[in-house]
């Protein structure tokens, strides 16, 4: 088992993940655009992309893809280095 990724915070609203955002500086946001509260899921994104926070974006990505939770573990990885994912496109 890989163990180069930690969860540092989870949050349950808007709220508590700008507050999260700001406390813990991650070096990656895994955001939820259905999370609760959230009026704009899409404008919480472009706020965390204007900190200059790297987000992987999901909102039921994983089932409706028929990804699982290993491929959610190389976006988050690729996201950390910045590269595009899946690799090449």
């Amino acid at each position: 088992m890989r163990t180069d990724l930690t969860v540092d915070g989870e949050a349950g609203c808007t709220r508590s993940a700008r507050r999260l955002d700001l406390e813990l500086s991650p070096d990656v946001v895994v955001l939820d655009l259905l999370l609760r509260q959230a009026m704009d899921g899409m404008g919480f994104l472009l706020e965390l992309r204007r900190h200059g926070r790297p987000v992987v974006a999901i909102s039921g990505f994983l089932e409706k893809h028929g990804r699982d939770v290993d491929d959610l573990l190389d976006m988050i990885r690729a996201a950390y280095r910045q590269n595009p994912w899946p690799a090449g496109g």
